[in-house]
């Protein structure tokens, strides 16, 4: 009998534990999830412009939120391995991005924007891209879109905030 006692003791103790620990795992990734290493917005038009808004987190998660004319409406999450977060702060560097204009607008009106923030160690810097942005942006743009389409299985968001 008391070791059948010490036994559901020692399982409750680790089970406890391990939920205590569960949770401060959770609540420490809400906080480390709080501002994404990189977000793109594309906004609407006056036809039918995909609009959406892609947010990547430096633990790897990847959050699609699909607002208008695309496949996925609503809000999607998966996770990127390491070397695709390598690569995605290499690509930001590469084109020079803290360095880029906040705006490049056009007089045209009924066209969308494609509103990229980044936020590293050196700050944080927003660019709105309305047609006229530099090839160096058009190339980030594309290169997080290819990472989205490159995601094969995505799961409904969790509400992290």
């Amino acid at each position: 009998m008391c070791k059948v006692i010490c036994y559901f003791l020692i399982c409750f103790s680790f089970t406890y534990c391990s939920q205590k620990h569960i949770a401060f795992v959770q609540q420490d990734s809400k906080l480390f999830n709080k501002d994404p290493v990189i977000s793109m917005r594309r906004t609407a038009c006056y036809g039918t412009c995909p609009q959406y808004e892609i947010s990547i987190y430096d633990n790897g998660l990847i959050k699609y939120d699909g607002k208008a004319f695309v496949d996925k409406l609503d809000c999607f999450q998966a996770m990127l391995h390491e070397s695709v977060m390598i690569a995605i702060k290499s690509k930001i560097k590469s084109v020079n991005f803290f360095s880029l204009d906040n705006e490049y607008v056009s007089p045209i009106t009924d066209i969308p924007s494609i509103i990229v923030e980044v936020n590293l160690g050196q700050g944080i810097h927003k660019v709105t891209d309305r047609l006229n942005g530099p090839k160096e942006l058009k190339t980030l743009h594309s290169f997080i879109d290819s990472i989205h389409d490159s995601i094969t299985t995505w799961e409904t968001c969790n509400n992290l905030e």
